[in-house]
């Protein structure tokens, strides 16, 4: 699956859990996590910050469900107008190809010929658009000492909120410290509130 806006914070999870796919539930366009999972989740990065990394990507699968709909929808009429035809594909080219034809099935195939070039042109152009927030680490397997990061930064990103210097959290997720961050201490709380304004639009 890619991932067009939550893709840093799925990269991070999946590092953090040790998988290679997140696991999600396609009947409710959501994650499906585990308790252990979800505990996991919150010990890394605390309730508040968890439930809002776990709504963020569950946003992101449903509006990735919203556009394949959308695809669908166009090909659930295409589909509709062959059905009116009834006709084969061949004679279906045969009949677009012959001004002399029955003119209203002629129509017919005209319009589905449009529609077919219009399908043709959307999935082209959503090929071609960037996914965008791409991460800069690619994780290979399900090892967190396989993310790739720089000397002072997760993810190799330049991003304040990606810095090792008193963020505990970023070194436990690229492996470079083992032992618990302590949620509760003062100088924590103030450094995740300051985090959460670099979010804000």
């Amino acid at each position: 699956m890619k991932w067009k806006f939550m893709a840093r914070t799925v990269a991070f999870i999946t590092a953090l859990l040790g998988e290679k796919e997140l696991p999600i539930d396609g009947e409710k366009k959501a994650l499906n996590l585990s308790a252990e999972q979800y505990q996991k989740i919150e010990a890394a990065l605390g309730k508040k910050m968890a439930d809002e990394a776990i709504n963020g990507i569950d946003q992101e699968i449903k509006n990735m469900a919203t556009n394949n709909l959308e695809l669908k929808a166009i090909q659930d009429e295409i589909d509709a107008l062959v059905a009116e035809t009834n006709l084969s594909p061949e004679e279906i080219e045969k009949i677009a190809k012959d001004k002399k034809g029955d003119k209203s099935i002629l129509a017919t195939v005209q319009n589905l010929v449009a529609k077919q070039k219009e399908q043709s042109e959307m999935i082209a152009k959503l090929i071609q658009q960037p996914e965008g927030d791409n991460p800069l680490a690619i994780i290979k397997g399900g090892s967190m000492q396989k993310v790739t990061h720089s000397a002072t930064h997760l993810f190799g990103s330049a991003s304040a909120i990606d810095a090792f210097d008193g963020r505990n959290w970023n070194r436990r997720a690229a492996g470079l410290a083992t032992s618990a961050t302590d949620f509760t201490s003062q100088p924590n709380i103030d450094k995740l509130n300051n985090d959460m304004d670099l979010y804000s639009p």
